[in-house]
């Protein structure tokens, strides 16, 4: 009878062990998945703000102000603005390409998928001639966000400041023909 316990207690001292192991073994995975995914998500906000900036060197300076808009995401601008400027016949005037450059910017922000998370805000400020341009992700979608909004710390953001002088922004003249 007493072996019979002592095997009780040993056995159950076995399971005790191996399901903190695997407890441990599972937290220490996830967290690692957590922080690798923070870094990627992070990446790719990186990489947006530095779009927005790269869409903006194709612009000339003085209508960079056109690009300022308050928060982009979740399909905030909706269809395709006409004319599409991308194509070579098209001739588009600076307000049409500066229209199409930031639903450009906005669909990059959605991911161009159906798959919402994270869900991906950005804002461009121009003031002052510089450039502010912040990305934020979140799990969820935020109700009516403000560029303000997405720079406070509760939530994932980067940061991007440019000088509009160290753009190198190209010499591109506004099409006098094309209203």
């Amino acid at each position: 009878m007493k072996t019979k316990n002592y095997l009780l207690i040993v056995l159950f001292l076995i399971i005790l062990v191996f399901i903190s192991t695997q407890v441990s073994v599972y937290s220490e995975g996830r967290k690692q998945y957590q922080e690798n995914q923070y870094q990627e998500n992070q990446q790719h906000a990186k990489f947006l703000a530095e779009e927005a900036i790269n869409k903006m060197k194709t612009i000339p300076v003085e209508y960079s102000k056109q690009f300022e808009v308050n928060v982009l995401g979740n399909n905030s601008l909706g269809q395709s603005p006409q004319p599409d400027c991308q194509s070579p016949q098209k001739l588009c005037n600076i307000e049409q390409k500066i229209a199409r450059e930031l639903w450009e910017w906005e669909q990059a922000l959605d991911g161009f998928t159906n798959q919402p998370e994270p869900y991906n805000y950005g804002c461009i400020q121009v003031l002052n001639n510089k450039i502010r341009v912040i990305v934020t992700w979140t799990e969820s979608p935020l109700i009516t966000p403000s560029c303000d909004d997405l720079s406070q710390s509760k939530y994932n953001h980067i940061v991007v400041n440019m000088d509009i002088s160290k753009l190198n922004l190209s010499s591109i003249k506004p099409p006098s023909s094309v209203k």
